[in-house]
Order: C-alpha cells, then sequence, then structure tokens
C-alpha cells in the first residue's frame, strides 16, 4: 500500500521542461518540436521547389545541376530521420522526374527509366542518411541519459539535481521557496556490506519509487549511493518543512523486502532553502549534506541548515581576515606529542598539533578556527604553510640525529588540495625529506561523507609514499568490511574509548574487538589519550602496538622536543606497571 500526500501548496515542476545544457543544443537543432519543426519542413519544401525551377532555368536534367535536390534530402533525414529522409527523397525524384525535361532547350523529356532510377537513388540515400542520423542520435541520447542517471540504480544523479533546483528557481515566483530535502541512508553500508552493492542498487530503485508514488510533484535524485535528493516548491516553508519531513519519515519507515528480506532504512533528513540561503545550486546541496549529517549525530529526524550564529559576527570575520597576517607573523605554533611503540619503547614519531598564538584572545586550539576556515579558501594557504612548517622541522630534526616522522591532521577539504597539488612533492624534494617520514591523519566521519572519492584520493596520496592512517576511529559509521579497501596504514582508536579504558568493561570489549579486527586486516593501532598507567598496562597486555597522551608526554612546542628526545626512557613508564 502507498501512502500519498496531498501537495495543494507543493507546486509541481513537470520534468520535461528541464533542458539539459551540455546537449540542448544539439536538442533544440537536430530534434525540433512544434513550431520550430513546422518551419524546417517548410524550408525543406522551398528547397525542393526552388531546386526544381533552377535546374529548369540551367537547362534541365541533363546537367549535373539536379545534385543540389541532395540538400533538401539530407537535411530531411537530419532533421526527420528515416522517414523525413525517404519523403523527402520521393519528392524530389517526382519533382525531377516525369514533369523534367531532359533538355530545356530541345523539349526533349526523360525516359521512364531513368526518372524512376533517380527517384530510387534519392529515396535509398534519404533512408540510409536518415537511419546513420538516427544511430548517432541514439548514442548521443545515451551519453545524455548516463550523464545525468547513475547507470547502476538508474536514478538521476547529482548533475540532474543541480539542474532540478536551477530550473525550479527560474519556474518559481518571488513569495515561494525551494527546498532541498535531502535523504541520507545511515544503515546503508551495512546493507551493501550484507547483500552486496548490485542488491543494495536494487533497494535504493524500490526507495526512490516509494517516494516518488508518494509525491507526484518532485522527483528523487542520487547524489551518493547512501543521499538521495528530493526539491520541492513550497508557499509556506515555515510550516511545510516540519510536515513533509514527517511525511517522508512515515513513507519510508515501513519496511523493504530485498530477496524475500524486510530491509528497515534508517535515515536522516537535512534540509536547505533558496533563495533563503543561497541560489547556487551546489552551495545548497553541499548545506543540505552538511543538514543531513548534522541530523544524524543529532539523532534527529531531520535538520534545517542555519548559518552559524557567528558566521557574520565581527568576531569571526575579524578572526579569518587575520589569517595571512598570522602566518606571516608565526602567531599560529605547532606543537608535538610524542607517539609511542608500547611493545619495544621505540619512539614511532610525532603527531603535529596546531595552535593559533592570537594577539588578543591568547591560545586558540583548533576547533576555534578551523571549522571556519574550511568554508574559505583560507584553508588552502593554511594547510600548505602548515606542512612546510613540519617539513622543515622533520628536517631540523633529521640533522640533529633524529630521523623521526610526523603525522598531519587533514580535514575534507585539504584532503582533495594534497591529492591534487604537486607542490607537496615539490616540498618533499625541497626539504629531502622520503614521504614514508609523513602520516596523513583523516578521520572517519571525513571518509564517510563520500567514500568513494576517499578511496580515490586516499588511493593517489599512498601511491606518492605517504603513510596514512584512520583517526577517532569508532565514532563514524565505517564498517570493517568497507576499512579493508582502504590503502591506510594505522587506526588511531579514538579518546572516548581510551579515557575510561581501565575502569569501563564496555569500552574494553569495544577496543579489544578493533584490536583483533585490525590485526586481521594488517593494519597498526594507536591508541590516543592514554593517561593513566593503568589504561597503558591494559593496552600492552592487549597487544596494542602504538599509544600517544598524557601520561608519556603532552604536547610541547617543537624547541621543546629534542630535549624531551634526550631525556626520554621508556622504562620511566614500562616499570610503573612492573612488566620489566
Amino acid at each position: 500500500m502507498v501512502i500519498k500526500f496531498s501537495s495543494k501548496t507543493r507546486k509541481k515542476v513537470a520534468m520535461d521542461e528541464l533542458t539539459f545544457p551540455k546537449f540542448s543544443r544539439f536538442d533544440n537543432w537536430f530534434r525540433p518540436r512544434g513550431a520550430k519543426a513546422t518551419l524546417i519542413v517548410l524550408v525543406i519544401l522551398l528547397l525542393i521547389i526552388g531546386t526544381y525551377f533552377f535546374v529548369y532555368i540551367t537547362g534541365g536534367i541533363t546537367y549535373v545541376y539536379s545534385h543540389s535536390m541532395y540538400i533538401a534530402i539530407i537535411l530531411a533525414a537530419l532533421f526527420f530521420r528515416v522517414p523525413g529522409g525517404i519523403l523527402a527523397g520521393i519528392l524530389g525524384g517526382l519533382v525531377l522526374g516525369p514533369i523534367m525535361p531532359l533538355d530545356v532547350s530541345t523539349g526533349e523529356m526523360q525516359t521512364t527509366i531513368n526518372w524512376l532510377y533517380r527517384l530510387f537513388i534519392f529515396t535509398i540515400t534519404g533512408g540510409f542518411l536518415g537511419f546513420v542520423t538516427s544511430i548517432v542520435d541514439n548514442q548521443l541520447r545515451k551519453i545524455e541519459w548516463q550523464f545525468y542517471h547513475n547507470p547502476l540504480t538508474r536514478l538521476p544523479n547529482f548533475s540532474y539535481l543541480e539542474l532540478l533546483i536551477q530550473t525550479i528557481n527560474k519556474k518559481i515566483g518571488p513569495k515561494k521557496t525551494t527546498a532541498l530535502f535531502v535523504l541520507s541512508i545511515n544503515n546503508f553500508n551495512e546493507i551493501s556490506d550484507s547483500f552486496g552493492m548490485e542488491n543494495a542498487a536494487t533497494l535504493l530503485r524500490f526507495f526512490s519509487e516509494r517516494l516518488n508514488q508518494a509525491f507526484a510533484d518532485t522527483l528523487v535524485c542520487e547524489l551518493v549511493p547512501s543521499m538521495m535528493g528530493m526539491v520541492f516548491s513550497l508557499d509556506d516553508a515555515e510550516k511545510q518543512i516540519p510536515n513533509t519531513a514527517h511525511d517522508i519519515q512515515k513513507i519510508v519507515h515501513p519496511p523493504f523486502k530485498l530477496i524475500e528480506v524486510p530491509i528497515f532504512l534508517d535515515i536522516s533528513i537535512g534540509i536547505a532553502t533558496c533563495p533563503d540561503q543561497s541560489t547556487n545550486p551546489s552551495i545548497i546541496i553541499r548545506r543540505a549534506r552538511n543538514a543531513a549529517l548534522t541530523a544524524r549525530k543529532k539523532r534527529a529526524d531531520y535538520w534545517v541548515f542555519k548559518e552559524p550564529s557567528d558566521l557574520l559576527s565581527k568576531e569571526r570575520l575579524g578572526l579569518m581576515g587575520s589569517v595571512n597576517k598570522a602566518i606571516n607573523e608565526d602567531q599560529f605554533k605547532v606543537y608535538y606529542q610524542p607517539i609511542l611503540n608500547i611493545q619495544d619503547g621505540t619512539i614511532a614519531g610525532m603527531e603535529a598539533l596546531i595552535r593559533w598564538q592570537h594577539p588578543e584572545r591568547g591560545l586558540l586550539s583548533p576547533v576555534e578556527f578551523i571549522p571556519f576556515m574550511e568554508d574559505t579558501s583560507l584553508m588552502y594557504t593554511f594547510q600548505d604553510w602548515l606542512i612546510d612548517n613540519i617539513f622543515q622541522q622533520i628536517k631540523r630534526w633529521s640533522n640533529n640525529g633524529h630521523d623521526l616522522s610526523c603525522s598531519i591532521n587533514i580535514s575534507a577539504r585539504g584532503l582533495n588540495h594534497i591529492r591534487f597539488e604537486e607542490p607537496i612533492i615539490k616540498l618533499l624534494e625541497q626539504h629531502l625529506i622520503p614521504p614514508h617520514q609523513v602520516m596523513f591523519e583523516i578521520t572517519e566521519s571525513v571518509v564517510m561523507l563520500d567514500p568513494q572519492e576517499a578511496l580515490i584520493s586516499l588511493t593517489q596520496i599512498k601511491e606518492a609514499g605517504f603513510k596514512l592512517a584512520i583517526d577517532d576511529f569508532g565514532t563514524g559509521y565505517s564498517s570493517l568490511n568497507y576499512l579493508k579497501t582502504l590503502p591506510v596504514d594505522y587506526l588511531k582508536i579514538d579518546l572516548d574509548f581510551i579515557r575510561e579504558l581501565h575502569k569501563s568493561e564496555e569500552d574494553q570489549e569495544i577496543v579489544r574487538a578493533i584490536l583483533t579486527s585490525a590485526k586481521a586486516l594488517g593494519l597498526k593501532v594507536i591508541a590516543e589519550g592514554v593517561e593513566t598507567k593503568e589504561t597503558f598496562k591494559w593496552l600492552r597486555e592487549e597487544g596494542c602496538g602504538y599509544a600517544q597522551g598524557f601520561f608519556f608526554a603532552k604536547p610541547m612546542p617543537a624547541d621543546a622536543v629534542s630535549d624531551w628526545l634526550k631525556n626520554y626512557s621508556f622504562e620511566d613508564f614500562s616499570g610503573q606497571i612492573e612488566l620489566f
């Protein structure tokens, strides 16, 4: 049974009103409809009649000018395919047939076999050209369809959704609101891992069909396999958004049957509107996706994107406006925290942690400025400076006899920046640093924003020789089944599981499971946030390879690292747990 909801206050935009920019020029000219088709028919008829008079005036069919009729035949085949080419060929053959003299000056007429043979050639030529044009047209239609659809699920894709938003924005009046609903299927990876991608794609088709039947005024599009988009034109957004979100939840709540197995879909809905928040389709989609992720984190049925309250504040704008100045004046400080091999006591490397020594606000942690940078191109400038600074420090340590590797935290925007940035490789060459001394850390949640794109980016980074780690593991939605496809070297267990590890049996079971799974996948594990000897002892006994935290050392300025290295003794820590 399909639930249908009223769309009296939601305006429908017919799908045939969409024009595809990449193909519309061909479509407009070579798939004529309506008045344009009538005009082209008249032009072809005029060419046929004109050719008759031209051939007659130039002396009759004896001369070469009769071939001018191919112009009309070619045009007819091009615009109207096989029927048009054949019809134009027949008409052209008749016009230059029994009523056209062989030689106008002598009045001699053509023989029947002469003009019948010409009519046959014209007709065959028109039909053949029409057939070839039809093949080309069909191929272009396939390319057009593939550009705007996912070939596996056969659903409209991201490009189609952008076009749909753009079209609706042009159609609606100034008092109406276009609302994009992004539906994030939170358990999609689990379904895909259990049933396979083809069955998961079938489930997405069932999902979209149910929604399309319930909402006749929109079309479900696929952004990524786990996210779908729906666009509505609303008269009263404030009232209709909550109602529509609840309607969607009601529709998808009944389980779907996949190979006779009932499947429940857990969805979170993110909503962004235009023109209130933007008129740019790409920005609207991104904001709706972010809202869906927020809804998932907050365990809410839906979440409407809202500009952060401080986004336009003088304080925030002033902070972002002073980033370049802060870089030039060395206000950004890189602190380093050791990562130890807790089995043999060797120093595995350092993690670089950024701080901002603001002249007015004091020492700022990354959470106070990195999220704002993420929304601007400042992130690129800052990241380039940070990586160069860290590479210089690695080289200084090397010159002092310490071949330390260093891990660098990378954001979602930064991940793609590194993937395409040759200057990163040039910096390695400039400072004579082997890439294996650098490890990039990317959080689990960033990977799961777009797993396929993340796989491509991480693979390219790995192929360049860098090490890779999944940071904050255990807080996101990835599965170990998917994790085995990523070219990573380390898992960093989130400190939320480590902080109370010595007294929480639940955390111990989770960490033990992660250690076992990581070992099976050939991955090394780093425990973050080790603060007590009890936690250190438990991790070592369970076979955890690496750890970092206040128990070993707090983050320190680069100048303090050398002194720490001179005074470091693993027995200072291992002796406390009576293992030596």
